[in-house]
């Protein structure tokens, strides 16, 4: 058993590695920035601290080697809006069989109501810019503390008349250990290309992540209610594999190690509630802190999250719903 499982880490390790391009380790402007916050809206809560941590159905935007390791299938929808009124719509589903776990997911990016200009004076019309991304996802749980992934996705963009499209894959990595309750994770997001838009392919904002999540605290309440409390605790590093441009993206990174934690934490109340909270360390970050809730009526976890940013933007806002299932 530890001869396939050592066989199966080294063939992820060497897949992860060199399917990387070799221009993702350069600082050149990233696109499709969609990709990267979120994808639903417990993970909004948490400052997209995910690597580690379980994000029900979204774990194929996320990790998702972590979809091997849910109790029970699911599904879920999510709708933010972001900041300068960009819309995010969010879908996606897992489905557990034994070891093997199937995932599928959409996500859709839109910006409405730009003005058209190519020369001064009057605007010639309103236009939108819109994203999508359509993946498709397996892990499998190799023993009972490991499990790898693979998501792959199909990408377009459209920008008033011009328009691209592309793939990307998503790699992870998670085990578990201490009786479940930390895990170590790894993974490489949005490894792959788009055709060119309008003379340019966008770069894909690829980058490599590891994780922890700890089942910290954990403790019964007094008096006749009972009520079990679950603090855990989340945490990424993440190194941005291509550096992100000031100008079009809500943060931007300047200095050669541009390496930034994301951190967050859970309260578990019962079969009740759960409250969130994040923080980024990113220096340029104008969303460093995120906050966020959610509310169990039996198998449905009712989701919400705040995103206050800083520089004169309204708060992005996010609402989603899951369903858990056997």
């Amino acid at each position: 058993m530890r001869t396939k499982q050592t066989i199966w880490f080294s063939a992820l390790v060497c897949l992860i590695f060199f399917s990387l391009p070799t221009s993702s380790w350069s600082q050149e402007t990233s696109g499709l920035q969609f990709l990267e916050i979120g994808p639903n809206t417990s993970s909004y809560g948490m400052s997209e601290a995910n690597t580690a941590a379980s994000i029900g159905p979204s774990n194929l935007y996320g990790n998702p080697a972590n979809m091997a390791f849910e109790k029970r299938s699911s599904i879920g929808v999510d709708y933010t809006l972001w900041f300068l009124e960009t819309n995010i719509s969010h879908a996606a589903g897992t489905f557990k069989k034994e070891n093997h776990a199937f995932g599928v997911g959409i996500i859709s990016n839109k910006v409405n109501d730009l003005q058209a200009r190519t020369q001064p004076g009057p605007s010639q019309g309103d236009f939108s810019v819109s994203y999508l991304s359509v993946a498709g996802a397996y892990a499998h749980q190799l023993s009972d503390h490991i499990a790898i992934g693979v998501t792959g996705q199909f990408l377009n963009e459209q920008y008033w008349v011009h328009q691209a499209s592309g793939y990307a894959f998503n790699f992870g990595l998670t085990s578990r250990w201490f009786n479940k309750r930390v895990r170590l994770a790894a993974r490489v997001s949005n490894v792959g290309q788009m055709s060119e838009l309008n003379h340019t392919a966008t770069p894909l904002p690829t980058n490599a992540r590891a994780g922890a999540s700890a089942n910290l605290v954990e403790f019964t309440t007094p008096g006749a209610n009972d009520l079990p409390i679950l603090i855990k605790i989340h945490a990424d590093w993440v190194q941005p594999l291509r550096q992100v441009d000031e100008d079009q993206y809500d943060y931007i990174t300047e200095d050669t190690d541009n390496s930034f934690f994301n951190i967050g934490t859970e309260i578990d109340v019962g079969d009740i509630a759960v409250l969130r909270a994040g923080y980024q360390t990113q220096k340029h970050d104008v969303r460093n802190v995120s906050l966020g809730a959610g509310f169990w009526i039996e198998n449905i976890l009712f989701n919400y999250s705040v995103v206050p940013f800083d520089s004169g933007y309204k708060s992005g806002h996010s609402i989603g719903i899951h369903y858990y299932f056997d």
